[in-house]
Protein backbone atom coordinates (compact mmCIF):
# COMPACT_ATOMS: atom_id res chain seq x y z
CA UNK A 1 0.00 0.00 0.00
CA UNK A 2 2.87 2.36 0.85
CA UNK A 3 4.47 1.69 -2.51
CA UNK A 4 1.16 2.17 -4.32
CA UNK A 5 0.69 5.58 -2.72
CA UNK A 6 4.29 6.80 -2.96
CA UNK A 7 6.20 4.70 -5.46
CA UNK A 8 8.73 3.93 -2.72
CA UNK A 9 9.26 1.18 -0.17
CA UNK A 10 8.55 2.12 3.45
CA UNK A 11 11.84 0.65 4.66
CA UNK A 12 15.04 1.74 3.00
CA UNK A 13 18.67 2.01 3.98
CA UNK A 14 21.88 2.07 1.98
CA UNK A 15 22.91 -1.34 3.31
CA UNK A 16 20.65 -4.39 3.36
CA UNK A 17 21.38 -5.26 7.02
CA UNK A 18 20.21 -1.77 8.00
CA UNK A 19 17.02 -2.22 5.97
CA UNK A 20 16.36 -5.50 7.76
CA UNK A 21 16.87 -3.82 11.13
CA UNK A 22 14.34 -1.15 10.17
CA UNK A 23 11.82 -3.77 9.08
CA UNK A 24 12.20 -5.75 12.31
CA UNK A 25 11.84 -2.59 14.40
CA UNK A 26 9.02 -1.18 12.28
CA UNK A 27 11.00 2.01 11.71
CA UNK A 28 9.72 4.11 8.86
CA UNK A 29 8.53 7.65 8.56
CA UNK A 30 6.08 9.61 6.52
CA UNK A 31 8.55 11.58 4.43
CA UNK A 32 6.25 11.23 1.41
CA UNK A 33 3.43 13.01 3.27
CA UNK A 34 0.84 10.28 3.02
CA UNK A 35 -2.50 11.49 4.39
CA UNK A 36 -3.17 10.55 8.01
CA UNK A 37 -5.84 7.90 7.43
CA UNK A 38 -3.97 5.76 4.89
CA UNK A 39 -0.78 6.18 6.92
CA UNK A 40 -2.58 4.72 9.96
CA UNK A 41 -3.49 1.68 7.87
CA UNK A 42 0.09 1.27 6.69
CA UNK A 43 1.48 1.62 10.21
CA UNK A 44 -0.97 -1.00 11.42
CA UNK A 45 -0.14 -3.44 8.65
CA UNK A 46 3.60 -3.04 9.16
CA UNK A 47 3.60 -3.29 12.95
CA UNK A 48 6.43 -5.63 13.91
CA UNK A 49 4.41 -7.20 16.75
CA UNK A 50 1.92 -9.55 15.10
CA UNK A 51 -0.46 -9.15 18.06
CA UNK A 52 -0.68 -5.42 17.39
CA UNK A 53 -0.83 -5.69 13.61
CA UNK A 54 -3.98 -4.58 11.82
CA UNK A 55 -5.83 -7.53 10.37
CA UNK A 56 -7.61 -7.70 7.04
CA UNK A 57 -11.05 -7.28 8.61
CA UNK A 58 -9.98 -3.98 10.16
CA UNK A 59 -8.46 -2.82 6.88
CA UNK A 60 -11.59 -3.67 4.93
CA UNK A 61 -13.71 -1.69 7.41
CA UNK A 62 -11.48 1.40 7.38
CA UNK A 63 -13.54 4.47 6.43
CA UNK A 64 -10.78 5.93 4.25
CA UNK A 65 -10.39 2.73 2.25
CA UNK A 66 -14.14 2.31 1.90
CA UNK A 67 -14.31 5.85 0.54
CA UNK A 68 -11.60 5.07 -1.98
CA UNK A 69 -13.48 1.97 -3.10
CA UNK A 70 -16.64 4.02 -3.61
CA UNK A 71 -14.76 6.48 -5.81
CA UNK A 72 -13.24 3.59 -7.77
CA UNK A 73 -16.65 1.92 -8.18
CA UNK A 74 -18.23 5.15 -9.39
CA UNK A 75 -15.44 5.76 -11.86
CA UNK A 76 -15.43 2.23 -13.26
CA UNK A 77 -19.23 2.15 -13.46
CA UNK A 78 -19.30 5.35 -15.49
CA UNK A 79 -16.47 4.08 -17.72
CA UNK A 80 -18.35 0.86 -18.43
CA UNK A 81 -21.66 2.59 -19.21
CA UNK A 82 -20.08 4.98 -21.71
Amino acid sequence: MHECLTGHTPFFAKEQPDTIKKIKAGLFGNEYNIDEEPFKIIKGLLAPDANKRTDLVEVRQNPWLLGQLEVFDEKTSSDISE
